[in-house]
């Protein structure tokens, strides 16, 4: 049949005009539960930088935990995969018969990752050049930091180790770890890691009369710290021996917790130690120093549990080395190295970098350039290997099973903040990388509804 020269032309004009329009626009996507118009979404190929699907992409939305994705990728841009926080203790004073004549300095880093096995091998080091006491104070200097940022409106999980900020001394994020163990009598006791010497333990905790299984040793304790004291009550079946479990000691400042556990650990082989907090003296001599994982480990280790007390510090320290406030120095920082980097800031507001923020946003659109040109970098593989993996490890265990390892996502989860920022990276050639995003601010929990949409949106690639 022929077709009339009009209809031709009509014809001809509809073939352009559906070529002309972006492919996401012809794509059906359904969000299922979740409110359109309260969802952001950007899918784009990974070989050819084509968008492929995009919806309120340039809106600005609270990203939750995503936004460790730009504090991430800026602090590998600045600091590069390779960097280390060094914590050092010095001294000006000398040495005498084992004798440190004066006061040990405790120059604080921020290392986010510092532990009690860490501060343990310091003290090593200590003995190792013959110093057995100390005729001074342990002295702590704080001075890298001009202030530690805010993250405002969280009062309610004020308990929770979620919220715990950095500090320049952090040390094991502040938390006691606690097992039961049985005395030389078999009754039911609890240790602690660190003996911290300034907390009174009142223990009242008897064997259940019949064994259970003890899946935590916490459904059978109650414990309450109030700064000076530690009370634990309860009755633990024995199969509870040697669980370990840990209590936030928020009700003690992050120094004093340092300070604390230096004399834990320090008088168990020597005299005891006052402390105080002050300043390095010019000339000094390094004593004892730790160096931390490189950051790329220490990103690994934020991304895949979603660490704010990580992140935060990352944060700190883009702003370091700057007069002026370390936090304005920070978000400056970021938005000059995301800015070099094409990266669009129009709608990017920041708080602490960690997405554990009721102000900060971004767009759909600047995480998924940042995670374009974090693909292309030369710190690609250490970006995408500490995305927590579908199915397998970290905050998507449990997400996206029988996925075959192909979803690399950060996830984000705040009230009313539901989101997933990453890459699908198929196991065949025959199909391209994406990168996707997705988020949604609405009240509740759409955490499964999420996961649909963003498994639908690979279907049509």
């Amino acid at each position: 049949m022929l077709i009339p020269w009009k209809c031709k032309n009509t014809f001809f004009y509809i073939l352009i005009f559906l070529w002309l329009i972006p492919l996401q626009s012809v794509l059906a996507i359904t969000f299922g539960k979740l409110p359109p118009n309260k969802t952001a979404v950007y899918v784009a190929d990974l070989q050819t930088g084509k968008i492929i699907y995009q919806h309120r992409a340039d809106e600005a939305v609270n990203p939750a935990s995503t936004m460790k994705l730009v504090t991430g990728f800026v602090a590998m841009q600045q600091l590069g995969a390779r960097y280390q926080w060094l914590t050092e203790w010095r001294s000006d004073a000398p040495v005498r018969n084992g004798v440190l004549q004066g006061n040990l300095y405790w120059y604080g880093s921020g290392d986010p990752v510092f532990d009690q096995r860490d501060l343990q091998r310091m003290l090593a080091q200590l003995r190792a050049k013959g110093i057995r006491k100390i005729n001074g104070r342990l002295v702590l200097d704080r001075s890298i930091w001009s202030n530690t940022g805010s993250a405002e409106n969280f009062i309610a999980d004020h308990n929770e180790v979620f919220v715990t900020p950095p500090d320049p001394h952090m040390l094991a994020y502040r938390v006691w770890w606690l097992a039961i163990t049985a005395n030389e009598h078999h009754q039911p006791v609890v240790n602690f890691d660190p003996p911290l010497p300034n907390v009174t333990v009142n223990q009242q905790i008897k064997w259940l009369d019949h064994n259970i299984p003890c899946p935590s040793a916490e459904k059978f304790i109650h414990t309450t710290f109030n700064g000076h004291t530690l009370h634990i009550q309860g009755k633990v079946p024995k199969s509870c021996i040697e669980k370990k479990w840990f209590i936030n000691t928020n009700k003690l400042a992050a120094v004093e917790y340092a300070a604390q556990s230096f004399r834990a650990w320090w008088r168990q082989n020597s005299t005891d130690i006052s402390y105080s907090v002050g300043t390095l003296p010019q000339n000094s001599t390094v004593l004892a120093a730790h160096q931390s994982k490189p950051l790329a480990d220490i990103i690994r280790a934020m991304n895949k549990y979603s660490n704010n007390t990580i992140a935060r510090t990352i944060f700190l320290r883009l702003g370091e080395g700057q007069q002026g406030d370390t936090v304005q120095n920070a978000k400056a920082v970021t938005l000059q190295i995301l800015r070099r980097a094409g990266i669009d800031t129009t709608k990017l507001q920041l708080e602490n970098g960690s997405g554990l923020s009721r102000k900060e946003r971004v767009s759909a659109h600047l995480l998924g350039q940042l995670l374009q040109t974090a693909y292309k970098s030369a710190f690609s593989q250490e970006f995408i290997n500490s995305l927590p993996i579908g199915g397998i490890d970290g905050t998507l265990k449990h997400r996206f099973k029988n996925t075959q390892g192909q979803w690399h996502l950060k996830t984000g989860t705040l009230n009313n903040v539901n989101a997933l920022a990453g890459y699908w990276i198929p196991k065949t050639t025959a199909q391209r990388p994406l990168v996707v995003v997705a988020i949604v601010n609405t009240p509740g929990n759409h955490a499964a509804e999420l996961d649909i949409l963003v498994r639908s949106l690979i279907k049509h690639h």
